[in-house]
């Protein structure tokens, strides 16, 4: 239950981001926004980067060598699809268009998961992927 909780107030936060930043940084360009948003970021993780190592020295693991490649990675997809991101607001993509072509994640993420040898998946879930597709085409057309 608990990840589900999880993923439901990280679903609530990402909402209001969207708004944000249709509402009130859409006009801004991608990069000042991407920029701006890592170094608050980066400044929100310091008091809890001290407070964690003076309260759990000992218990904080740090990732191994192998793991800083995947981090590094992980970052470069992160600053892409930031500036995707902005970047489709900034070029006149409404919250709904965006959020609703943003829902096919879990599907795209399995096929990524699929191409790189992780299973295969089921015709159920190929069939729900292209329901999920077709549901998107239907609302970004509608909204056009």
């Amino acid at each position: 239950m608990k990840p589900v909780v999880l993923a439901v107030v990280a679903l609530i936060f990402y909402s209001f981001n969207s708004v944000i930043i249709e509402t009130k940084l859409s006009k801004l360009p991608p990069i000042a926004n991407m920029l701006a948003l890592h170094l608050i970021i980066f400044f929100f993780c310091l008091p809890v980067l001290f407070y964690t190592l003076k309260e759990y020295p000992s218990s904080v693991p740090w990732p191994k060598l192998n793991q800083w490649l995947f981090l590094f990675l992980f970052s470069a997809f992160a600053v892409c699809a930031g500036m995707s991101a902005f970047g489709a607001y900034h070029n006149g993509g409404s919250l709904i268009m965006i959020t609703t072509i943003s829902a096919l994640t879990p599907l795209t993420a399995s096929f990524i998961k699929y191409a790189l040898g992780h299973g295969h998946p089921s015709l159920t879930q190929i069939i729900g992927g292209l329901l999920a597709i077709l549901a998107v085409v239907l609302v970004v057309k509608g909204g056009n």
